[in-house]
């Protein structure tokens, strides 16, 4: 174990963009090991949590100040960046990791801003490549560190990166807070997930973004801090997206999860309550696990309900 830490420190730590890569895909195959091993039969939850006891935190604040950093016109710089934000994304699978990332406020509100800037980033990249049908520079770059790969990697970025706001949603308030004062995040992940990039994708990638999307669905629902402000932002645009994406030839992936829409239910979802639950009968968005927490509910609800306010509050459907 000792020795495989002090490697992988070794290349998280480097300034190195060949290093940072290579150090992505190590992370990428323990992560995806159905048994959580690597060769050399290691457990992944193992490993991030040396890591991140490594010199007490220095890994994990290293990669932060990385994601920070203004590349400016360095290309160099802006991969690193990038990859820095795919290695977190990974990483921040370990509760621990994601808890100590957004531990206070002001780590909370600078994790937030450097996801939002590279999401926004591989946004404008992809629509370039569909716009102009030619890789641009750092498309280049990316075809010569990831061979083969290059096609779909930027996009496979921003999916990683919807990883990463799934995981620091659940485990840190001061994040969910921060999440809510951005005006771009709802936004950008609908155009992101828009058929006209998806259909592009790869049947890989189309259910790396159904399963993603479905955590990240999950994660803002958990909570009453969130869950009224992405339904009034757009969570719903997003399910959609969702729903279209599992019709598509070749992706198979469970349904995404749903919960009940009174913020205060605790009976999870309606896979941990073991039965489907109803549907407001006027618009069928909101969902309840029973008619009590429906009538609760219905004083936040019928503000987005097509139902005049007046009216009474609709019954189960």
């Amino acid at each position: 174990m000792e020795e495989v830490v002090d490697k992988c420190a070794s290349m998280l730590l480097s300034s190195s963009p060949e290093a940072m890569t290579a150090s992505a895909d190590f992370f990428k195959g323990l992560s995806g090991d159905p048994s959580g091993r690597c060769s050399e039969g290691l457990c992944f939850s193992s490993v991030l949590q040396e890591l991140l006891a490594y010199e007490r935190g220095a890994i994990f604040d290293h990669l932060l100040r990385q994601m920070l950093a203004d590349p400016g016109n360095c290309g160099e710089m802006r991969i690193q960046k990038l990859y820095s934000c795919k290695i977190l994304a990974t990483f921040s699978e370990s509760e621990a990791v994601a808890k100590y990332c957004a531990k206070d406020k002001q780590r909370a509100r600078s994790l937030l801003k450097a996801l939002l800037e590279a999401q926004a980033y591989l946004l404008h990249i992809i629509r370039g490549q569909l716009r102009e049908g030619k890789p641009n520079q750092e498309f280049e770059e990316m075809v010569k560190r990831d061979k083969g790969k290059g096609r779909h990697e930027f996009l496979e970025l921003a999916l990683e990166n919807i990883k990463a706001f799934a995981s620091f949603i659940s485990a840190s308030k001061h994040f969910r807070l921060a999440l809510q004062q951005s005006d771009c995040f709802f936004r950008d992940l609908e155009s992101l997930v828009a058929r006209n990039i998806t259909k592009r994708a790869s049947a890989q990638l189309q259910q790396k973004a159904v399963k993603n999307l479905c955590r990240l669905l999950h994660s803002l629902c958990r909570f009453g801090d969130t869950k009224d402000w992405a339904i009034n932002s757009g969570l719903v645009r997003i399910h959609a997206a969702v729903t279209r994406l599992m019709a598509l030839d070749g992706t198979k992936v469970s349904e995404a999860p749903i919960v009940c829409s009174w913020e205060k239910c605790d009976e999870g979802s309606e896979l941990d309550a073991g039965r489907q639950f109803s549907k407001c009968a006027n618009c069928s968005l909101a969902y309840y696990c029973s008619k009590e927490h429906q009538k609760l509910h219905w004083s936040v609800h019928k503000k987005q309900c097509k139902v005049k306010t007046s009216d009474p509050a609709p019954q189960s459907g």
